[in-house]
């Protein structure tokens, strides 16, 4: 009962939380027992009751930081910081490499030009060819 209510509630307070994934499973698990605790002492709660027990989400993922080792949530918060300045960095990289691209094309104006040197020899039966020139 209240499934997507509760996925709703877990995803909502799972935002605010600083840790693994391990422990939001957790925060879910203990979430979701609560909420089965509720609702066997007081069957038929509608959710707004079942919520209010629980608190807002934003209480309930303070609630359970504090519950964590004092260092967990620093070392997730620097996590996140290294994450953010790699996608930040990919995006420049994408970013400079479209750059390039656009350039090479708008000198070029879209053609790689090669130019390529053709000589052609008209030679009689009695005349001989004449020396290759110097490629190099």
């Amino acid at each position: 009962m209240y499934e997507s209510e509760v996925k709703d509630y877990c995803r909502r307070a799972g935002s605010l939380l600083a840790c693994s994934r391990a422990q939001r499973q957790q925060f879910d698990r203990l979430t979701r027992q609560s909420v089965q605790e509720y609702l066997q002492e007081v069957p038929g709660a509608p959710w707004p009751e079942v919520e209010r027990t629980l608190g807002s989400p934003e209480e309930a993922a303070s609630a359970f930081m504090e519950s964590l080792p004092p260092d967990t949530a620093e070392h997730w918060a620097g996590a996140h910081k290294c994450r953010l300045r790699l996608a930040a960095a990919a995006v420049c990289l994408v970013f400079a490499l479209l750059v390039g691209v656009i350039a090479f094309f708008v000198i070029t104006k879209g053609v790689a030009i090669i130019e390529k040197e053709t000589t052609i020899y008209y030679l009689d039966d009695n005349s001989s060819m004449p020396p290759l020139p110097d490629l190099e």
